[in-house]
């Protein structure tokens, strides 16, 4: 965890190196979180999505599902598939 204090803004940021899904190192940097503890998480839960795990719970599963496909799909679809994903 690379988590750091920026004196200048007076909140936390996030500093790292992970591999994307073509085997690249890329560094990514996140600034802003008001305390350590929301950067770490945060950090956590990137390098999640990134690993391509499927051990992760229904809950998590459906917010990485929810980020990656809202946006590409009509109002309409979203909704649809929202409810069933609430329902069911």
């Amino acid at each position: 965890m690379s988590t750091y204090k920026d004196v200048e803004r007076n909140t936390w940021y996030d500093k790292f190196r992970y591999k994307n899904w073509m085997g690249e190192t890329k560094w990514i940097t996140k600034r802003g979180f008001q305390t350590k503890r929301e950067a770490q998480q945060w950090e956590r839960e990137f390098l999640m999505r990134q690993s391509g795990n499927l051990d992760m719970t229904f809950k998590e599963f459906v917010k990485v599902y929810t980020c990656d496909r809202q946006l590409r799909l009509k109002e309409s679809t979203w909704v649809m598939k929202e409810n069933i994903i609430e329902s069911k």
